[in-house]
């Protein structure tokens, strides 16, 4: 019924086929003979219940294909028929298989196929070729390797002689249904096709007693189709008709729901109870036997209800393998439970009766739920009908809460709380005699990660080999696929996979170790981990030494086509989903590198990458968060699509290098991090001094420049004389009695003097700031520490909103300063900023400091990281931790801990770090 490759053999009824193949050799076979006898005949006369046949129209098309006569006559009488009526001329010579090789498949257990005629039209000639084409039966499965068995056979006719311009005139009807459905009339028909069409007809009878409804559907072409309606032969007719139907265009990636042909939908079903209440007389109450008895002993032995379910589910899932037999009403009508016991193999129908009868044998409320494997939320469009599911699964009740189990599935031995979803958002039917509409099934969340991918290099030296180590995690359904693919390669397979990762990055890399894997069942997560030698990763270029990286979780997440300019909707490759990237990164102990973290975002309507990149001493720390957030796109949004797309290279793949001097100069372990940080701190800050001693500053750049090297050098030359530094700045602003930046630095030495009153008046008297001017932070802590907490909090919102917007996320240490006085003044972390720290509490640095602010760890257990890293990366971070910890112990009125906390960080901090002069601001706070 879905119209996704918008085949001609939806609209003809019959599939064109290629050569014959060696296996069709098979329908000489007795059996297959026999079938053929019974079920299938030629040359027969047209039924009696159908209507004169519609006349063929001439054409003046070109195209390589051209239906002249598509027909289709269906009849819901006592017995349900259907007949096809169509002439196709073909154009091109690469269209003669269409009309030379035919396959008209039907279910010989309950249905009749007659061919009425196949005639070639050629030029004034008719050559009938219904009683002498080469017709072979097939019982081709074309499902047999996936484990489905439905009673399909093919006659696969093989049309001698046909020539380019000729057409084929193909009559034949099938008698029977399939009894399941009781005779009930519930039938979809295409409208459209992939090919012009000049004349369609649909006519249907029924006995104008039957509740029989028909609707239009079609997302592309959406014209109405309307029948004219009146009696034949004591039966009501709907008759539709259309002339020159242009072809339709075929595209790929058209997502399951989308319909770009028309087609009407015929069902007598008048409402949801009712295909429930049929659905219902599928699952009877079955007999208990001693199997089924002691597989119920089996599971109540579990101590909990949940812990049963969960035990029944995977005795179903692992016990009874998968195999179908769907002959005649069984497409639908499961087996016995008792039957599936014995034989250990079943469908999705009688796996989920087995299910259901043992969970409601245990006291679970459990019921079958019919779904749409191939569409999920199809059902939800359309009328009431039994034929729009393909799948069934369970829904079971424990504990109050409400679980959706596929007894299909594999490798699910995790707990009901913790098992992936089946079919999120999809539209089932619940089999229960009461239920009256279909229900939902939960959302995926879709902000949960479900791989994640952790790698860390160390490089020794700069001409040397490196190692890598790479951790990877998955979750829900991705632990799920791994726990089976994995275990199931040999070891062989499994290195060889996993050097092919990294070999095009890395050329001759080899294992240091067999890799490992670890089953976390218990919260159904998957880990691997593997080591690697890497020979000689740097390359050397423009003066600078750089080592490659590929996320790999980026790469064709989306599919884009080459044509960008479509018809339908895109659905995406792997729909949406969330994955992290995480390098981390040690240099040769010669590098010795101190910048703020950074983070950049790219967040569009159909994507977001996030990513953080932190650089300690010889340590680098970078993560990257790639969330698609849609499954499919609308055509006009493509083109979109593939721009914004575009932004994604720096994203998927890149380097990180560091300045070839450091290859030159070994590392110099006299001067800790610290006194590196004010030696060159201190340089800077002098020079601009000294050079606005001989050149008057002359613009407001300039001014606020001078300000801060003020500031700076007074705080080197004597930490505790913060008077002296006032009085600079003082004769600063006497210098430029109109420049706002003086106005601007005053408030600053005030701040730093701890006379916040004083230092709130300067920043107002120099006017409004801008919410993402860089001293909104001071004012904020000014205002809290002059006692208006309100106001403070609110300038601290609009500079943290600000940075939000203009960094597409939150900086780290905008976040870890907003939270620290959203603590002190008592007040609530906000869900998201406290989602945020739960995500990654051991992620690059500030995560940990949010850790800590948020609850996650104690600043103990921070503080013992630390301890662990490098000299210089240890040494930078506690400067930031103390000073956080100090703030964490005032909110918690604990001051002379905070005290000794904001010493620590006064005596041993990095001189040009904020939180040193803010650690020093508190100690004249707490001192007076």
């Amino acid at each position: 019924m879905q119209f996704h490759g918008l085949l001609l053999t939806a609209l003809l009824g019959v599939a064109y086929t290629s050569p014959l193949h060696a296996h069709a050799a098979t329908a000489d076979s007795a059996r297959e003979q026999d079938i053929l006898a019974r079920s299938f005949s030629r040359g027969a006369p047209l039924p009696q219940w159908a209507q004169a046949l519609a006349e063929i129209p001439t054409t003046q098309r070109e195209d390589p294909l051209v239906v002249r006569l598509a027909e289709t006559q269906s009849y819901a009488g006592a017995t349900q028929a259907t007949l096809i009526n169509r002439a196709v001329q073909v154009n091109d010579r690469n269209m003669l298989d269409r009309i030379g090789q035919l396959s008209l498949t039907y279910y010989p257990d309950y249905q009749k196929l007659k061919l009425h005629r196949l005639t070639i039209l050629r030029d004034d000639k008719q050559l009938d070729h219904t009683r002498t084409v080469n017709a072979r039966l097939l019982q081709r499965e074309q499902a047999l390797e996936q484990g489905m068995y439905t009673g399909a056979s093919t006659v696969q006719l093989l049309v001698e002689d046909v020539r380019l311009g000729d057409t084929l005139w193909l009559t034949y009807s099938t008698e029977g249904s399939n009894p399941v459905f009781g005779n009930r009339l519930t039938e979809d028909y295409t409208w459209d096709s992939a090919d012009p069409v000049e004349l369609r007809r649909l006519t249907v009878f029924y006995p104008p007693q039957r509740p029989v409804r028909w609707q239009q559907f079609g997302d592309f072409r959406t014209d109405a189709v309307s029948p004219k309606v009146d009696d034949y032969n004591g039966m009501k007719r709907l008759r539709f008709e259309a002339r020159g139907l242009e072809a339709l265009e075929y595209e790929g990636g058209i997502p399951a729901e989308y319909f770009p042909a028309r087609f009407l939908q015929f069902s007598e079903y008048r409402d949801w109870n009712e295909v429930a209440r049929w659905a219902t007389g599928l699952f009877p109450e079955p007999k208990t036997t001693p199997a089924l008895a002691a597989l119920v002993k089996q599971f109540n032995a579990e101590a909990t209800p949940a812990a049963r379910a969960a035990a029944a589910l995977r005795w179903v899932q692992n016990e009874v393998r998968y195999f179908s037999v769907s002959i005649g009403e069984n497409s639908h009508k499961p087996q016995d439970p008792n039957v599936v016991i014995k034989r250990r193999y079943g469908d999705c129908k009688d796996k989920t009766y087995l299910l259901v009868t043992l969970l409601r044998a245990m006291g679970i409320t459990a019921h079958p739920l019919l779904v749409s494997a191939q569409a999920p939320r199809l059902p939800g469009r359309m009328m009431a009908s039994p034929t729009l599911f393909d799948h069934v699964i369970v829904q079971l009740q424990v504990d109050g809460k409400t679980y959706h189990v596929d007894p299909t599935r594999t490798g699910q031995p995790s707990p009901l709380d913790k098992l992936s979803l089946p079919l999120p958002g999809a539209k089932g039917l619940l089999v229960a005699a009461d239920t009256t509409a279909l229900s939902t099934l939960p959302e995926r969340d879709n902000n949960a990660i479900r791989f994640e991918r952790d790698e860390r290099v160390v490089i020794q030296s700069f001409d040397g080999d490196a190692t890598l180590e790479t951790n990877e995690t998955f979750s829900d359904s991705h632990a799920e696929s791994a726990r089976l693919n994995f275990p199931s390669m040999s070891r062989t397979e499994f290195k060889r996979d996993l050097l092919a990762i990294y070999e095009k990055q890395y050329p001759g890399i080899t294992l240091a170790a067999d890799p490992e894997y670890r089953d976390d069942v218990a919260n159904n997560r998957f880990y691997l981990k593997a080591r690697f030698k890497l020979p000689k990763p740097l390359q050397q270029k423009d003066g600078r030494y750089r080592i490659e990286y590929d996320s790999s979780i980026i790469s064709g997440s989306l599919g884009i086509p080459d044509k960008i300019v479509r018809n339908y909707p895109l659905q995406l490759a792997r729909g949406a989903f969330t994955a992290r990237y995480r390098l981390r990164l040690q240099w040769p102990d010669s590098v010795r590198l101190n910048k703020d973290p950074q983070n950049t975002t790219l967040d569009t309507p159909y994507f977001r990458a996030a990513e953080e990149y932190s650089v300690r001493g010889n340590s680098m720390d970078y993560l990257l968060d790639y969330q698609v957030k849609v499954d499919s796109v609308a055509a006009k949004d493509v083109p979109d699509l593939q721009q914004q797309a575009k932004q994604l290279t720096n994203y998927t793949s890149g380097n990180f290098n560091v300045d070839g001097h450091f290859a030159k100069q070994p590392r110099d372990g006299k001067l800790s991090m610290r006194a590196l940080d004010g030696e060159s701190t201190s340089q800077d800050a002098r020079q601009v001094v000294s050079l606005a001693a001989k050149t008057r500053p002359s613009s407001e750049e300039d001014i606020a420049t001078l300000c801060h090297a003020l500031l700076t050098v007074n705080q080197l030359k004597d930490s505790k004389a913060v008077r002296s530094q006032v009085q600079a700045v003082e004769s600063l602003v006497r210098q430029f009695r109109k420049s706002v930046a003086a106005q601007r630095c005053q408030a600053r030495a005030l701040l730093e003097d701890a006379r916040f009153a004083e230092s709130v008046a300067a920043h107002e008297k120099a006017g409004a700031l801008d919410d993402d001017d860089s001293d909104m932070p001071d004012l904020a802590w000014a205002r809290y520490y002059a006692g208006d907490t309100d106001k403070a909090l609110q300038d601290m919102a609009r500079y943290s909103q600000a940075m939000r917007e203009e960094n597409g996320a939150l900086p780290g240490f905008v976040a870890v300063n907003q939270l620290a006085l959203l603590k002190l003044a008592g007040r609530d972390i906000p869900a998201d900023a406290l989602q945020y720290a739960r995500q990654l509490p051991d992620g690059p640095w500030p995560r940990p400091l949010l850790g800590m602010q948020a609850g996650l760890i104690t600043p103990e257990t921070l503080l013992a990281q630390l301890q662990s890293l490098p000299a210089d990366e240890r040494d930078l971070a506690l400067s930031e931790a103390w000073y956080y910890i100090g703030l964490q112990r005032l909110a918690e009125q604990k001051p002379e801990e905070a005290r000794k906390a904001f010493q620590w960080v006064a005596d041993n901090g990095m001189p040009s770090y904020e939180e040193t002069v803010q650690a020093r601001i508190q100690l004249r706070r707490l001192g007076q």
